[in-house]
């Protein structure tokens, strides 16, 4: 069995769309009695538990919904749900993010295997207007070994939740015992844990559909949260700092967005510049080298404006 865990505020129509999306792949793929969906509810103020329990009523997935009685946030909502999973092996997904066909029968073959303790698929930018852009288009599939180099190829990957599957044996424990690490990119930390000591694999033929059009329950900070990001590393790595310097360097560079680094965007880089130099979880050797990064970023910027 695998665990599919949803968490959602305030999504009824979307998340029930989903729910018939993940039904018709279940039903057609004969996945039924493989797979049970838990969903955790934020407190929401629309129509998302009725229409769930509707749902449930008349259909033929497993579906175990738990209600929070006010909105906890996106983190421990998410903690909760790994809390209540009983399977071995769980799959994130966000309430208007949808699978492609297939992506679960891979799944439940390889949890079978038990070859990988963490899959992470492609994913695709999907518009209002029903329109698809692939993200991940430089990446092809590969398979990282367990420790620190195949940790560093794909860990920064699972800032996306969606599509997430890994084993899950002592994640929770573990992530609870680093307090003064916890931040809302905690998939990070969830699958690096597991990279640690198990194989991996990015398989770029499934791309996961994630809705860019509905408002999400938090906001970006001058840095884009790469700041947050950061603390997963720190708590994967406390006491190497060149691991977790190269960690949080590789996400600087790989991520120039966060840093808001574009031609004519000098400002608001700036400004980023300024917030990750005082941020407290900057490695001091990042820090050092923080020039000549964003340097190195404006210039890259720079050759691709002129090409």
């Amino acid at each position: 069995m695998i665990d599919i865990l949803i968490p959602t505020y305030n999504r009824a129509e979307h998340l029930i769309r989903n729910l018939y999306h993940i039904e018709k792949i279940l039903l057609t793929e004969c996945l039924l009695k493989e797979f049970t969906i838990y969903i955790s509810d934020n407190a929401s103020t629309d129509d998302t538990v009725k229409d769930i329990n509707n749902f449930k009523a008349t259909n033929k997935s497993s579906i175990i919904l738990t209600e929070n009685k006010e909105n906890i946030g996106l983190e421990k909502n998410a903690l909760k749900l790994l809390s209540i999973a009983t399977s071995r092996y769980v799959i994130f997904l966000g309430d208007d993010d949808y699978l492609p066909a297939g992506y679960l029968t891979l799944l439940n073959d390889e949890a079978k295997r038990a070859k990988y303790g963490v899959i992470i698929p492609n994913n695709a930018s999907l518009y209002s207007d029903g329109s698809i852009t692939l993200q991940r288009t430089k990446y092809k599939t590969i398979e990282m070994e367990s420790g620190f180099l195949g940790l560093s190829k794909g860990v920064y990957l699972g800032h996306q939740l969606s599509g997430l599957f890994f084993e899950k044996e002592n994640v929770l424990e573990s992530y609870l015992q680093n307090k003064k690490f916890h931040n809302i990119y905690l998939f990070i930390y969830f699958i690096g844990f597991v990279m640690k000591r198990k194989k991996s694999l990015y398989i770029s033929e499934y791309v996961v559909k994630i809705s860019e059009f509905n408002k999400k329950d938090w906001q970006y900070d001058n840095s884009g949260l790469i700041t947050e990001i950061f603390k997963n590393y720190h708590a994967l790595y406390k006491n190497d700092i060149v691991k977790t310097f190269i960690l949080c360097t590789k996400q600087c560079i790989r991520d120039p967005w966060r840093l808001r680094i574009g031609f004519k965007r000098v400002v608001p880089s700036f400004f980023s510049f300024i917030h990750i130099l005082s941020n407290r979880y900057t490695p001091t050797l990042l820090k050092l080298f923080l020039p000549i990064i964003f340097i190195y970023l404006f210039y890259k910027r720079l050759l691709l404006h002129f090409k």
